[in-house]
């Protein structure tokens, strides 16, 4: 009996895994039928048949043991109110250019999601502290956002936010706890007060503020030195022009359509740039010696003081 001891339990770990991960798809493909309902999916640009098995629903991909690993629907006609899903080894949640309603949910029950993109919908409400430690993408753009922005320092692995074109008001968190954080773009909102230097993000490579309501003098940015483009177009920023001389690699910068006054330094630590955009402003003096910058296709200065 002792030597068919370790074939017993061995076929017995086979049988407990192969139930649990029979419940598992299961309850799987019950939260996918919930999104199905709350979101007509009988209507669908390309619909499931649910009588089929949930490896052939479009837009759905499975790990090895059955799983749901992404849900792909983008442009896919869905409408209504996203639910609460379970999916806890889905990766991926892209559902941008939709019609979803109503509030955004908690996601709570995506503990393992990398990227979640629900750009281009009709969400509304309020944002909230996300309980996703491993994401790295999250694109809420072009939705009826509102409320102040939550803070995310516990999104240690998020390298691109990206929350332009709501309704977003108050003035922007506290994001140097962030340090993987790539691309921030939170352009078209409310938001107000003045603009962080972001001393902790030596990663940051674009960062575009346009669009709000943001005052006070803008900063250099000197604790992100890896920017390439830096948007601060139409706010209401005053104070002296900064010289952004720690971004060697900087290729874009406008800060059109504020109050920015007095002369400005050349950019000759900014070799690379290609667009330079500082029309609509209160500067004087004389314009920079830009034949330095061998790079560059396009410069606007009109709207000032020359």
């Amino acid at each position: 009996m002792h030597r068919f001891l370790p074939l017993l339990l061995t076929v017995f770990a086979t049988f407990c895994f192969i139930r649990q991960s029979y419940a598992d798809r299961a309850a799987d493909s019950l939260e996918l039928v919930k999104l199905y309902n709350s979101t007509d999916g009988a209507m669908w640009s390309i619909t499931w048949d649910l009588q089929q098995p949930m490896n052939t629903w479009f837009g759905i991909s499975l790990d090895d043991n059955g799983q749901v690993i992404s849900v792909s629907l983008p442009g896919n006609n869905l409408k209504g109110a996203l639910p609460n899903l379970a999916l806890p080894q889905c990766r991926l949640l892209s559902l941008s250019r939709n019609t979803l309603r109503d509030t955004l949910p908690l996601l709570g029950g995506l503990p393992n999601v990398l990227a979640v993109d629900l750009s281009r919908n009709e969400i509304d409400g309020h944002l909230f502290d996300f309980n996703m430690p491993k994401i790295d993408m999250l694109d809420l753009s072009y939705n009826k956002i509102q409320g102040s922005i939550p803070d995310f320092s516990k999104m240690t692995s998020m390298n691109t936010l990206r929350l332009q074109y709501n309704r977003l008001d108050g003035t922007l968190p506290d994001f140097s706890k962030m340090r993987s954080l790539l691309s921030l773009n939170v352009s078209g909102n409310f938001l107000e007060g003045p603009i962080p230097e972001f001393n902790f993000l030596p990663d940051l490579i674009t960062l575009l503020l346009n669009d709000n309501q943001f005052v006070g003098s803008a900063p250099a940015f000197r604790g992100s030195p890896g920017l390439f483009l830096i948007d601060l177009s139409n706010n209401d920023l005053s104070g002296f022009m900064p010289s952004f001389t720690r971004q060697s690699t900087l290729e874009q910068l406008n800060v059109s359509g504020n109050r920015i006054v007095g002369p400005i330094s050349n950019f000759s630590a900014n070799k690379l740039l290609k667009s330079i955009d500082i029309s609509n402003n209160l500067l004087e003096g004389s314009l920079p010696d830009i034949k330095i910058n061998t790079s560059l296709t396009d410069f606007k200065a009109n709207g000032n003081n020359f």
